[in-house]
């Protein structure tokens, strides 16, 4: 994947600053993306998204995204899907086209390994999704655990 493409499917520029045209929804108790992340990372340990975007940046992905901004910080966790992906559970690697990851304090961290299982209506409209993944900062391991149920912010 080009490096162009990934910033776009993150909805960042490449300082991991939002990029200004994208409409995001206010998460709600009946839309949420939240998350543990143990150890914490920094200040990132518990995360629940005030913002969320479950849309297509590209033609042939699906990026959910939840993001909470505290002043100039950000902190962002990205699942991106192919668009033809069925529902189920997926291991998180390599080969499966499912990529996972969090931004905080200006660094970008991509899960390693992990599961996912996920189940979006049919018109893709809603999706519900569980995660858990692996992420290393500095030679250490921190575990991502979550959960979202979102509706579409833009037609897929």
């Amino acid at each position: 994947m080009s490096d162009q493409k990934f910033y776009t499917q993150l909805d960042l520029d490449k300082s991991l600053q939002p990029l200004p045209s994208t409409k995001y929804a206010t998460t709600t108790d009946n839309n949420h993306f939240q998350a543990t992340i143990t150890p914490p990372l920094g200040t990132f340990g518990d995360f629940k998204a005030t913002q969320h975007t479950y849309r297509s940046f590209t033609p042939d992905t699906i990026s959910i995204i939840g993001r909470r901004t505290n002043g100039a910080t950000l902190d962002q966790l990205h699942i991106f899907i192919p668009a033809t992906l069925k529902n189920g559970k997926y291991r998180i690697e390599d080969s499966s086209g499912i990529s996972v990851g969090i931004v905080t304090g200006g660094f970008l961290h991509e899960g390693i390994k992990g599961k996912l299982s996920i189940e979006q209506n049919g018109d893709k409209t809603f999706v519900e999704a569980n995660f858990d993944y692996e992420i290393l900062h500095l030679g250490n391991k921190h575990i991502v655990n979550g959960k979202l149920a979102l509706q579409a912010t833009e037609f897929l």
